[in-house]
C-alpha cells in the first residue's frame, strides 16, 4: 500500500481534511495515511518532519480559499517563512521527487507560480484535483483514490460496524460501555479521566447531552460541568475554578459564542496556566481564524452531529490526551470573576447586526471599563475590541471609536505595567492576556 502525507492548514480547511483522512483512512488503511504527527519531547522537529515526509509515496496539500494568504501574528504571510511547516513539508517532496498532488476545496483556486514563494513554485504545475462538499464530495474523492491506485469502494461504514459486530459490542448510544475500537497501544488509557467542560450557556443542550454520554465511557471517572457540579448558594465562580483545578482534561467545547465569552476566556487561560490537556470539541460552527493557538495545534472533534462516528472520535479523543497533568508547585493566581459591564457588551454582541444604538451603548461600556479597570479588565476589553472590529457591518464612526478606545486601553496598559504597585502582580495578570487573537 501507498503511504500518503496530508499537508493542510487547520486555519483553512480542518473540517473537510479530515473527511479527506476518513476517505484514504478506508481505502490505504489508516497506519498509510500520516497526519497531524507527534513529535517526540526534544526531538528536531524540522528534521522528524523531513524523515515523515520522506518515508511517504505521496503528499497530498489541501489547498482551501485561505491557504495562500494565512499570515502569522505579525503579519507575515505563513508561506513566505522558512521555518512554515507547510511550506517545509511541500518543498521537502517536491525536492525528494516525492509525488505532491494539489487537492482544492471550499472552490480555492490553484495558486499561480508568481504568487508563491520560488521554492515552491513547482507546485503550481502538478495536476490538481477538487473536492467539493456534499454532493460531490465522494465522487470527487474516489477520483483522488483511483488516481493514487486506491479501492474507493470501501466505506468507513462497513469497517467500523464490522468491528462492532465482531466484538458484539453495541452502539455507544444504547450501550453504556465504550466501543471496541482498534486503538494503538500507546493511546490506551491507564487512568481514567477526570474532565472539566468548558462552554457557553447558549450551547448548553448540546453540551449536558455530551456530558451525560461521556459519563458512562470506561476511559472517564468525573465529568465536570457548572450546573452538574454548583449547588445552590455556592460562590459560583469559585467553584467552577475548583472544579477546573481537580480535574486533569479541559474539553473546549467550541463555538463562535464560546470564542466571545469573557467568562469562557478565563477558564480557559487559567487551564493553560495550569498546564491541563486540551481537547477542543466542536459543537456548532466556529470561525477557526479566531481560535488560540494552543488549541489550533491540537486535532479537533467535530461534535455538531451526534452519531456513532462522531462519538468514537471524541472517545478517542480523549484516549489520546495526557493522561494526568502535576499542578504547579507555585499555583498561578486565580481569575476574577467576569466583569458585568463586558457581560453586557457580550451580550449585544450576539446579534447578527448592531443597531446604532447598541454601538453607543458598546462605546460607552468600554470607556468605562479602559478607565477603572485593573491590567486583566483593560486586557479583556482590549481582545473585545479585536473581535468587534473583525466584523464586517459595524459603521466607520463606530470603527472609529473602537481605534480611539484601543490607544486609550495601550495607554491604560502602560500606565499599569509602570505601577510598582502592581509589579509583583504582572506576571500572574499576563496569563489573562493570552487569548484569542491575542
Amino acid at each position: 500500500m501507498p503511504r500518503i502525507y496530508i499537508s493542510y492548514r487547520r486555519k483553512d480547511s480542518v473540517i473537510i481534511t479530515e473527511r479527506i483522512f476518513d476517505r484514504l483512512a478506508q481505502a490505504f488503511g489508516r497506519e498509510n495515511i500520516i497526519v497531524d504527527i507527534d513529535f517526540p519531547v526534544g526531538a528536531d522537529v524540522m528534521q522528524h518532519l523531513e524523515q515523515a515526509v520522506k518515508e511517504c509515496d505521496f503528499l497530498l496539500v489541501i489547498i482551501g480559499s485561505a491557504w495562500l494568504n494565512i499570515r502569522s501574528h505579525d503579519g507575515k504571510r505563513r508561506l513566505d517563512d522558512s521555518q512554515d511547516f507547510v511550506r517545509f513539508e511541500i518543498r521537502t517532496a517536491l525536492e525528494a521527487g516525492i509525488k505532491v498532488i494539489p487537492v482544492l476545496v471550499m472552490n480555492a483556486q490553484m495558486p499561480q507560480p508568481h504568487e508563491l514563494p520560488d521554492v515552491l513554485q513547482e507546485l503550481a504545475y502538478r495536476q490538481a484535483f477538487t473536492v467539493g462538499e456534499n454532493p460531490d464530495f465522494h465522487p470527487d474523492i474516489n477520483r483522488v483514490i483511483k488516481s493514487i491506485g486506491g479501492d474507493s469502494s470501501r466505506t468507513m461504514g462497513t469497517s467500523i460496524r464490522k468491528q462492532r459486530t465482531q466484538s458484539s459490542s453495541q452502539s455507544i448510544k444504547t450501550e453504556p460501555k465504550s466501543p471496541v475500537l482498534n486503538i494503538p497501544a500507546r493511546t490506551l488509557p491507564t487512568s481514567k479521566r477526570r474532565i472539566f467542560i468548558s462552554y457557553k450557556s447558549d450551547d448548553k443542550d448540546i453540551v449536558h447531552h455530551m456530558a451525560e454520554m461521556i459519563q458512562k465511557w470506561d476511559n472517564v471517572e468525573t465529568v465536570w460541568i457548572d450546573e452538574h457540579g454548583i449547588e445552590e448558594g455556592e460562590a459560583w465562580w469559585d467553584k467552577i475554578l475548583t472544579g477546573l483545578e481537580q480535574s486533569d482534561l479541559f474539553l473546549v467545547a467550541l463555538s463562535n459564542l464560546y470564542l466571545e465569552s469573557v467568562a469562557c476566556q478565563r477558564e480557559y487561560t487559567y487551564a493553560v496556566a495550569l498546564g491541563k490537556a486540551l481537547l477542543p470539541v466542536v459543537v456548532k460552527p466556529v470561525d477557526y481564524n479566531r481560535v488560540p493557538s494552543e488549541l489550533a495545534q491540537i486535532q479537533y472533534v467535530n461534535f455538531e452531529k451526534n452519531n456513532e462516528e462522531t462519538q468514537v472520535r471524541l472517545y478517542n479523543g480523549i484516549n489520546k490526551t495526557s493522561e494526568s497533568v502535576t499542578m504547579p508547585a507555585t499555583m498561578p493566581p486565580r481569575p476574577p470573576v467576569p466583569m458585568t459591564k463586558l457581560k453586557e457588551v457580550e451580550k449585544l454582541l450576539r446579534k447578527a447586526r448592531l443597531s446604532d444604538e447598541d454601538e453607543r451603548t458598546i462605546a460607552f461600556l468600554l470607556e468605562d471599563i479602559i478607565d477603572a479597570g485593573k491590567l486583566d479588565e483593560v486586557q479583556s476589553a482590549l481582545h473585545t475590541i479585536d473581535m468587534i472590529q473583525r466584523r464586517t457591518n459595524i459603521t466607520k464612526g463606530f470603527d472609529s471609536k473602537l481605534n480611539r478606545r484601543r490607544e486609550a486601553a495601550q495607554q491604560r496598559l502602560n500606565e499599569l505595567n509602570k505601577s510598582s504597585s502592581l509589579t509583583d502582580k504582572s506576571n500572574g495578570s499576563s496569563l489573562f492576556g493570552r487569548w484569542f487573537g491575542s
